[in-house]
């Protein structure tokens, strides 16, 4: 009965801590870009063979929240103690915070091979008008990022 409600929906598959993984894994900052995306077409793969194998929907995507984030280091602090940019934080950091993706079209293609989600949150000055807000968005819409989270702040 539970396949029946299963069988409907998606299941998701998060990827937290995947810019740290990628720093622990890849040392060069010129290669950190290309080992992402490597690693992503890997995982949507092996989605893929999932899905055909069980006859149910996988899909990766990065969970957004702070509580998942903060909670899955912990775990590993725990297990494997505090290294230096891994660890050694309050919380594991979202990829788009990651120092080697170069710029908006980078993101659009990495948030395309998140075929479960990837928010990306951008903060905008209370002073910024209208046209700068649509601007952004035909920006944003030009390098393929779809899902976009825009913070209004001071």
């Amino acid at each position: 009965k539970i396949r029946k409600i299963i069988k409907a929906g998606v299941l998701n598959v998060g990827l937290v801590g995947l810019k740290e993984c990628i720093l622990c894994f890849e040392q060069d900052p010129s290669k950190q870009y290309s080992f992402l995306l490597e690693v992503l077409e890997y995982l949507n793969k092996k989605m893929k063979q999932f899905s055909e194998e069980t006859k149910l929907y996988f899909s990766i995507y990065e969970p957004s929240e702070a509580k998942a984030r903060k909670y899955l280091i912990g775990i590993d602090k725990s297990i494997y103690g505090s290294h230096k940019n891994i660890t050694d934080k309050a919380l594991y950091d979202l990829i788009e915070t990651a120092s080697f993706i170069p710029d908006n079209k980078a993101l659009g293609e990495i948030q395309k091979r998140l075929s479960g989600g990837n928010l990306i949150t951008i903060d905008i000055s209370n002073k910024t008008n209208n046209k700068k807000v649509v601007d952004l968005i035909k920006e944003l819409v030009n390098d393929d990022i779809g899902f976009v989270k825009m913070k209004v702040g001071k």
